[in-house]
């Protein structure tokens, strides 16, 4: 028979998920999260993706996370939520550059990988707060002075006060 004849289509194979059904053991090698979305909130990153069936007895995910620039991945264990299936995982306090994040199961098997964008975090207190603590204790450092000075010039009148009063009676 001539190759032209058949389309590429009619070659192709169903995944183990359509054969078997999802929970079958046979297609835990084969296993990926439908998605695995990235947000950032603050400086954190929130990871987000779809937990593997039960039956797949997963004990922990991982994440995997370096800037793009750099060789060394640093790991983010996540126990998973039976109750779910979705689950979040949290990278905190992550600095401004692309990441590239790789979520592994405990038998270090890559399931998906992606790639976010951390943008600088610009906090909108930062500009009132930095003045307060500049404002708060040059008035509190004012009122001292302030208070300081009116007790000397107390203290210098009663000196004087009684300083009169010996010349009035010496005098006497």
């Amino acid at each position: 028979m001539n190759e032209s004849f058949f389309s590429p289509s009619f070659l192709r194979t169903n995944s183990c998920e359509v054969l078997l059904g999802s929970e079958h053991l046979v297609c835990k090698p084969f296993w990926k999260p439908k998605s695995l979305n990235v947000s950032q909130i603050g400086s954190n990153l929130h990871v987000a993706f779809d937990q593997a069936p039960p039956t797949f007895s997963f004990h922990f995910y991982y994440l995997y996370y370096r800037l793009k620039q750099d060789g060394v991945f640093r790991q983010q264990r996540c126990k998973p939520d039976m109750n779910q299936v979705r689950m979040t995982c949290i990278i905190q306090d992550v600095t401004p550059g692309t990441y590239v994040i790789e979520l592994k199961d405990d038998s270090n098997t890559t399931r998906r990988q992606t790639q976010f964008h951390v943008s600088q975090v610009h906090s909108q207190w930062a500009g009132p707060i930095r003045a307060m603590a500049i404002t708060v204790p040059m008035v509190i450092m004012s009122a001292f002075a302030t208070l300081f000075t009116v007790m000397c010039r107390k203290k210098q009148q009663e000196n004087i006060y009684s300083q009169l009063d010996e010349e009035s009676s010496e005098s006497s």
